[in-house]
C-alpha cells in the first residue's frame, strides 16, 4: 500500500558488488539475488576477508532490504547473502530445465552426495565445505513470492535455531566459529543468519527486542550433540530463545525468565484450554496428534482419502475449533500430494495443492 523502496546496495556496500532498484506496490513479486563474496573478491584474499566483510556489512544490508538470509560455510571464510525485495519488474526466471539442474540436481542431489561422502570420511568435511562455498555464484530472479522463498529440500538434516538480541549476532557467530575450530567439529551444513524486528507477541522469539536468528544444521547421520550443546551454551549466555519447532535442550524452568509475558501467557492458555493439551504435527510419523494432559497421545488425522500424509509441518486453530495445517513433505509416489488442509469433526479436507512447499500458516485477524 503505497510502499516505494529504492535501495542501491552497491552504493552502500561497494564490496558486495550488488545493486537493487526496487519499486513495489502491486503483485507480491520478489526479486532475489545471491552473491558469494568469494565471487566479488576472487582469490585467496576474497576467501580470507569474506567472513569479516559480510559481518561488517550485515546491519546495512538488513536496513537496505526487506528480506535477508546470510549463510556462513563452516571451515571456510565464505559467507553468502540472499536479499529479496518487492518489485514491479516482470517475472524473470530460468528455464524449467535449468531450475531443476540448479535447485534439485546440484542443490540437493549433488550436495547430498557430498554430505554422504563426508559422513563416510569425516576428515574430508572441511575440504568439501570449502569446495561448496567457493562454488557459490551470483543468481538473480524475479518471481512470485512463494517461488522465491520456497525451495526444494530433499536432504535430511537436523537443526537447532536460536533467537538472540540483534546486537549480539556478530560476537555470537564468531563464538560458534571458535567452537567448531577449537573442538575440531566436522560440520557439513552452513550456519544461517536472519533478522526480525521486535514484536509484541507474548511467546514470539522476537518479543520485545530487535532479533537475530542463528540456525545450525548437520545432515542426518552426522554426530550433532557436541555441536548443538556447545552452541546452546553460547546462546544461554545471551538470553537466547530456541525455535519452538526445532531441536533444543531447554525446559520450562530455563525458558520462563527469557519471556516477559511467560506467566501471563500460561494463565491465558489455562483459560482457553483448561485441559492443558498440546496439538502436534508429527513430521516423521506422518500425522497430526494431540498430547493429552495425562500424557496419552490422540491421533487426530493421519490419512486423506486413504493415503497417509507426507510430513505435516505447521498448524493453527480457528476460534471455532477448526484446525488448519500444512503437509509439505516430498512425495515418494505421484498420487501423494503436498497441500493445505483443515480438520473439522475428525475429517480432513484438502484446501489447495497450489503451493510448491506449503510452510508456515496463520489466520488473518478476521479469520477470513
Amino acid at each position: 500500500k503505497g510502499l516505494d523502496i529504492i535501495a542501491h546496495v552497491a552504493d552502500r556496500l561497494p564490496h558486495l558488488g550488488a545493486s537493487f532498484v526496487v519499486l513495489g506496490t502491486g503483485e507480491p513479486r520478489y526479486e532475489a539475488m545471491w552473491r558469494s563474496l568469494a565471487a566479488s573478491h576472487p582469490g585467496v584474499v576474497a576467501v580470507r576477508v569474506g567472513f569479516d566483510e559480510a559481518l561488517a556489512a550485515w546491519e546495512e544490508t538488513i536496513a537496505a532490504n526487506e528480506h535477508v538470509d546470510s549463510y556462513w560455510f563452516p571451515h571456510s571464510d565464505v559467507m553468502t547473502v540472499k536479499a529479496s525485495n518487492r518489485t514491479d519488474r516482470p517475472i524473470r526466471v530460468k528455464s524449467r530445465r535449468k531450475q531443476w539442474r540448479d535447485d534439485v540436481l546440484i542443490g540437493n542431489y549433488a550436495f547430498g552426495a557430498l554430505a554422504a561422502y563426508g559422513r563416510r570420511r569425516p576428515s574430508q568435511i572441511p575440504k568439501v565445505s570449502r569446495t561448496v562455498a567457493n562454488g557459490m555464484g551470483r543468481v538473480e530472479k524475479v518471481d512470485v513470492s512463494y517461488r522465491v522463498f520456497c525451495t526444494p529440500r530433499l536432504i535430511r538434516f537436523v537443526e537447532m535455531e536460536y533467537a538472540i538480541p540483534r546486537a549480539e549476532m556478530e560476537p555470537t557467530l564468531r563464538r560458534i566459529r571458535e567452537l567448531i575450530e577449537t573442538e575440531r567439529l566436522q560440520v557439513d551444513f552452513p550456519v544461517e543468519i536472519r533478522a526480525l524486528p521486535a514484536d509484541d507477541i507474548p511467546m514470539s522469539m522476537a518479543h520485545g527486542r530487535e532479533t537475530a536468528f542463528l540456525a545450525v544444521h548437520v545432515s542426518t547421520g552426522t554426530p550433532y550433540e557436541t555441536y548443538f550443546r556447545g552452541v546452546e551454551a553460547i546462546m544461554d549466555e545471551v538470553a537466547g530463545r530456541p525455535h519452538w519447532g526445532k531441536m533444543h535442550y531447554q525446559s520450562a524452568a530455563t525458558l520462563a525468565p527469557r519471556y516477559a509475558e511467560w506467566d501471563r501467557f500460561q494463565r491465558l492458555r489455562a483459560t482457553l484450554d483448561p485441559q492443558g493439551r498440546l496439538t502436534i504435527n508429527e513430521h516423521g510419523n506422518h500425522r497430526v496428534s494431540r498430547l493429552e494432559k495425562d500424557g496419552t497421545l490422540t491421533v487426530l488425522a493421519d490419512k486423506y482419502e486413504g493415503k497417509r500424509f507426507l510430513s505435516p509441518n505447521d498448524l493453527v486453530y480457528k476460534s471455532n475449533g477448526t484446525l488448519y495445517f500444512t503437509d509439505n513433505g516430498n512425495p515418494p509416489k505421484p498420487e501423494l500430494v503436498r497441500g493445505v488442509y483443515f480438520l473439522k469433526n475428525g475429517k480432513p479436507t484438502l484446501i489447495t495443492t497450489d503451493l510448491m512447499h506449503p510452510n508456515g500458516i496463520g489466520l488473518s485477524p478476521d479469520e477470513k
